[in-house]
């Protein structure tokens, strides 16, 4: 019986639990050595069972994003979208990168932490504008991003609509082709209690249907088309057209949202206002509680950067040749 086995903990985290064409960010954590067990295992089986689980939820937790409270949860997930990229400039870290973007979620959470078990009313007083803020972005249909500027270049925005709607016939090519697996699942999922499992079986349904369809459209294609080649292109364009139909429909949205917006702050409409307020309060309270509660906790990949720096910025004459580190307690 062989003792070399190697569990290797992995972390996921998905940009959004339900919609479709989202990001996933997969992190791979240090291998556990079993065998480091076996002795305990020859002993008391059940005592190194215990002592395995509890390694390994300990370096599951490194690589997740793990929250422990229940309370406020939906306070710490809101925070990750609003603060997140402030805090990846803030840290000097690329705000595009999914490691660098889970890394300051991992500080942001062990800040807010920190501030729970410590003072635990400041984290109540965060949640109570937290609250009137989703309650405001829901009443108005906006997203998280929308409040981060003032206001946003009307002409511009409204210009590139207008543009836009030169493919049009693309769009609604790609709405044909695609329709059974855009509408559908969404209403069968509706029947669904637990959220949870929507985006499984939004997939599901539309896949299936997918299938079905374009089978139909492949018939038809191949009996109404004049030309071999037409044919071929034309179902090449299956998914393509569908994918670049809901590219433009998210274009659209956000487009159109910053210009009703920034119009909305130039009339000065109270909720409007009051949403912005809000947003900024949430992103100055929650800098404040970073500054005060962060442990400072040290990264091996900023002393790297340092170096690059030095390096890159130094002549040829000048460049660090070697490098000493030192550590005081």
């Amino acid at each position: 019986m062989t003792k070399k086995i190697k569990i290797i903990p992995i972390g996921i985290d998905y940009s959004d639990y339900y919609k479709f064409r989202r990001t996933l960010f997969v992190n791979i954590g240090d291998p556990i050595e079993v065998s480091e067990y076996w002795k305990d295992y020859e002993t008391n089986p059940a005592v190194a069972m215990n002592k395995l689980r509890d390694r390994l939820a300990e370096e599951i937790k490194k690589v997740m994003i793990h929250i422990e409270t229940q309370e406020f949860y939906e306070l710490y997930m809101g925070l990750r979208k609003i603060y997140n990229r402030s805090l990846c400039k803030k840290l000097k870290l690329n705000p595009h990168d999914l490691y660098n973007q889970h890394k300051a979620d991992k500080m942001l959470i062990e800040a807010l932490d920190n501030c729970l078990e410590k003072d635990q009313t400041k984290i109540e007083g965060l949640n109570k504008v937290f609250k009137q803020y989703q309650d405001l972005k829901k009443e108005l249909n906006y997203r998280d991003w929308v409040p981060q500027k003032k206001r946003y270049c009307i002409i511009g925005n409204a210009v590139f609509i207008v543009l836009s709607l030169i493919t049009l016939p693309l769009v609604l090519l790609g709405l044909f082709n695609n329709w059974p697996q855009f509408f559908i699942p969404s209403r069968i999922t509706k029947g669904i209690r637990d959220k949870q499992f929507h985006s499984t079986a939004k997939w599901g349904f539309g896949a299936a249907l997918m299938i079905i369809y374009y089978i139909l459209l492949f018939i038809l294609a191949l009996l109404f088309l004049p030309f071999w080649w037409l044919k071929i292109l034309y179902v090449l364009t299956l998914p393509s057209s569908g994918i670049y139909a809901l590219s433009y429909r998210k274009f659209l949205i956000k487009s159109w949202m910053r210009v009703r917006y920034s119009i909305e702050m130039i009339l000065k409409k109270p909720k409007t206002q009051q949403l912005k307020s809000s947003y900024d309060q949430l992103a100055a309270l929650t800098e404040q509680i970073y500054n005060e509660f962060s442990s400072g906790t040290q990264d091996i990949t900023a002393i790297r950067n340092v170096v690059r720096y030095l390096k890159e910025k130094s002549g040829d004459d000048n460049k660090p040749a070697y490098h000493n580190l030192s550590s005081q307690d």
